[in-house]
């Protein structure tokens, strides 16, 4: 199994791949309420095409497997999100989250963490983010649906 990743960019093709991801809906599950919708969509592929934030794809064996994306937080902090599609669960999950995150820093020189918030209850994201490099750094209470949401950070290096 290879893992590529791709930066996306300003093509068409950016915004076709976010519907395909978001068509998902254990994706679509996976985002707070308020972001599930055209919307959100809308402006994270405005976002993307105008470098605000970073967008990957990394595809395994030449074929796309999710969406990895972040946005830029104080002191050289970025949090991170990551969808795979069902068929890259498991094995592929975790060395598309590697992979991804290694590209993040070659390409975000200035950040030293990244950082991700999973749902409490989204054990096999936790634990992607473990095989990822990720460490767990607490739980801010009620932020997901409701529920708890833990606190992943990876340290540059």
């Amino acid at each position: 199994m290879t893992v590529d990743v791709q930066r996306l960019g300003s093509s068409p093709l950016t915004r076709e791949w976010i519907e395909i991801v978001f068509s998902e809906q254990s994706n679509m599950d996976s985002l707070q309420p308020n972001c599930r919708n055209s919307a959100f969509r809308d402006e994270l592929f405005s976002d993307i095409c105008s470098n605000r934030i970073l967008g990957l794809i990394p595809a395994v064996d030449g074929v796309g497997a999710g969406l990895f994306y972040g946005s830029w937080c104080d002191g050289g902090f970025y949090t991170v999100h990551q969808f795979v599609m069902p068929r890259f669960r498991g094995w592929p999950a975790f060395a598309c989250a590697r992979a991804c995150a290694v590209k993040a820093f070659e390409i975000l020189t200035d950040v030293t963490h990244l950082v991700g918030f999973i749902p409490a209850n989204n054990r096999a994201s936790i634990i992607c983010a473990k095989k990822a490099g990720f460490h767990r750094c607490g739980v801010i209470p009620e932020m997901h649906d409701g529920a708890g949401c833990v606190v992943m950070v990876r340290k540059r290096g």
